[in-house]
């Protein structure tokens, strides 16, 4: 299966020659709009697939719901090295940084926003969320979240139906 040419600009612009194989499937579902679900081990490469994918549509936001700060922060200075607009949401975070970064978000000047699940119930990021050009909803790290998700199944749904719209 072939990759489109922005599925590769954006790859190369985080520092990839090539996709794996097994990548290739799962980016262009996402390129096309389509729902998915990877599930592989760690080190697969399931960052690339979603950071990629992400990048390709730069002129919406990806939301990365993430539980682990370590990865938040290594994910995101990561992107920001290869000039990709990321910023993260963490309880660390003061309220004038939070404000800072939804603004952001809401007018379009952020490619990834990385939160951890507990965001998912804060009132104003949710409110900033629905006023926000969504591309992708990616939860990352799933297992890791699962008392996350039964208390913010219906807001995840609601962030889902949000980027499709």
């Amino acid at each position: 299966m072939d990759m489109k040419r922005h599925l590769k600009s954006a790859l190369k612009q985080l520092g990839l020659d090539k996709p794996r194989k097994a990548q290739i499937i799962p980016m262009n579902t996402l390129d096309a709009k389509q729902d998915a679900i990877v599930i592989a081990a760690t080190g697969s490469g399931k960052q690339i697939i979603y950071e990629t994918v992400g990048l390709a549509h730069s002129d919406k936001l990806t939301i990365v719901i993430e539980p682990l700060l370590a990865l938040i922060y290594n994910q995101v200075q990561t992107l920001q090295e290869h000039d990709v607009s990321a910023d993260y949401i963490d309880m660390t975070r003061s309220k004038e940084d939070i404000d800072k970064i939804l603004n952001k978000a809401r007018k379009g000047k952020l490619n990834f926003l990385y939160v951890t699940p507990e965001r998912l119930q804060n009132r104003s990021f949710i409110e900033t969320m629905q006023h926000s050009n969504i591309f992708m909803v990616v939860v990352d790290e799933c297992h890791s979240i699962t008392e996350w998700v039964i208390r913010s199944v219906m807001l995840i749904c609601t962030l889902a139906i949000l980027s499709a719209s």
